[in-house]
């Protein structure tokens, strides 16, 4: 199992190496989505992410395939070509902004974008015009209060105002030297920042800037 994901109705949506089922807790009932595109294309690869959005849609995140979208009251599964430049970036994690924009998170090929729900895409740059994470890996990314939040190898917490492309550095190369591989974070509170790096849990004082 590669993923899980818990929707609105209670379904839990299981992500493996080969594709995606679901298991209905009502019926205790297991099945797999065999739903086909309208080219014919199955969900064939190593599931990274399943993510559903505020509309009910659910996202899929697939090796060597790219994005696809599953509408479960249609039945109806979608896929997202993305372009030969990109279509076989291996994309970990899915945000979405309030302003609509997509964000794509890479295993070893930076941060992507969409302003047009994933008719184009492009590289993320900052403010300046910098691809400032390059081929870097990024293993996890949420939004938090208007701001997207993301891991990056070697860089740490990264913090990203959408409105200006922005970058604020969190948690990072200040504080830890080297700096760990972060997998995962949790605002507990509106100062405390617990962060999951690969050598240990860190509590970290968003106002001093301490961390134990």
């Amino acid at each position: 199992i590669t993923h899980l994901c818990e929707d609105r109705d209670g379904l839990i949506w299981v992500g493996s190496d080969s594709g995606v089922g679901y298991y209905n807790p009502e019926t205790e009932q297991v099945k797999e989505l065999d739903a086909l595109t309208k080219d014919n294309i199955a969900i064939k690869g190593a599931v990274s992410e399943i993510v559903e959005d505020e509309k009910g849609l659910l996202w899929l995140l697939v090796d060597n395939q790219g994005v696809f979208s599953y509408d479960k009251h249609k039945n109806e599964l979608k896929y997202y070509n993305l372009g030969s430049a990109v279509q076989r970036t291996n994309f970990v994690s899915i945000v979405f902004d309030r302003n609509g924009k997509v964000w794509l998170a890479s295993f070893g090929s930076g941060l992507w974008y969409s302003d047009d729900n994933l008719k184009t895409i492009h590289k993320f740059t900052d403010s300046s015009g910098n691809d400032v994470f390059g081929h870097r890996v990024i293993n996890k990314m949420k939004m938090v209060r208007g701001l997207l939040y993301v891991c990056v190898d070697k860089l740490g917490l990264i913090a990203i105002n959408p409105a200006n492309n922005k970058i604020i550095s969190v948690f990072g190369t200040q504080e830890l030297n080297p700096v760990p591989l972060i997998r995962d974070f949790l605002f507990v509170s509106a100062n405390e920042l617990w962060i999951v790096g690969e050598t240990g849990l860190y509590i970290y004082n968003l106002s001093t800037k301490e961390y134990r």
